[in-house]
């Protein structure tokens, strides 16, 4: 059987199988492989911490088992996967200082990143606050307005300001009906009760306001008085502490 090469570039079919190796290409091949035989020398050196010499020893294109190679100094240790990962692990560790002064070009950007993060996990706690309070003073209206109480809840969860309603109110309202002071006292209550801050409850106000968000609390989710108060507590901790307060003071 004859076969024929078809290449194109001088070197392209050097080493090919079927045709003798000429000194020229000889040559060319065993610079390549010298080339990075001394490439792979250089990293044993690097990579181990010894010498050319010691590294020719090592790297002599035996192929060693794991036994072996830890004895002539090729590896560190021979062990499972898991014990591998534990061990990259602990020795990889940094704690800040050590960061800073490895890496200060990376401070800065983690610190931006962890400030993002509280800056998210902040809004998400004050809309959480927001949304609590919305649905304790919907459970209060519930109480004082009874079937009235669906009207306001419609309206609040529209997403309409109360600007826009009291303009609104002129056109909204029927021919001839009538106020009902009582009604219209418990929405003035709701309404102030809204405007005021989560966290300036303090003394006797922030007692029943606690009180009431337990109250709230246990009509909205079934909850025991128990776990209302624990679940307020969570939620509102200063209007909690001022009820602690209040309650240490009459004991004393």
């Amino acid at each position: 059987m004859t076969c024929t090469v078809l290449t194109a570039g001088h070197y392209k079919a050097a080493g090919n199988p079927v045709e003798p190796l000429s000194d020229e290409m000889r040559a060319y091949l065993q610079s390549g492989i010298d080339a990075v035989y001394e490439l792979f020398l250089s990293a044993v050196e690097r990579g181990r911490g010894v010498s050319r010499e010691k590294a020719l020893g090592m790297a002599d294109g035996r192929i060693f088992i794991a036994g072996e190679a830890l004895k002539a100094g090729l590896i560190d240790r021979v062990c499972s996967r898991e014990a591998f990962i534990h061990h990259i692990k602990e020795s990889t560790f940094m704690d800040l200082a050590e960061l800073r002064a490895a890496h200060p070009e990376l401070e800065g950007a983690l610190r931006a990143e962890l400030e993002q993060g509280q800056a998210a996990a902040i809004e998400a706690a004050r809309k959480q606050a927001a949304d609590d309070e919305r649905d304790r003073l919907l459970a209060l209206a519930d109480a004082v307005l009874g079937t009235d109480a669906d009207r306001l809840t419609a309206v609040v969860r529209s997403g309409i300001t109360p600007e826009q309603l009291t303009a609104l109110r002129p056109l909204l309202k029927p021919q001839g009906a009538s106020d009902d002071p009582y009604r219209d006292a418990a929405l003035k209550t709701l309404a102030e009760a809204a405007a005021r801050p989560l966290d300036s409850l303090s003394g006797p106000a922030a007692e029943n306001d606690f009180l009431s968000l337990v109250r709230a609390e246990m009509e909205r989710s079934g909850a025991t008085r128990g776990q209302a108060m624990a679940e307020v507590a969570r939620r509102h901790p200063k209007a909690h502490a001022a009820w602690l307060a209040a309650m240490q003071k009459e004991e004393a």
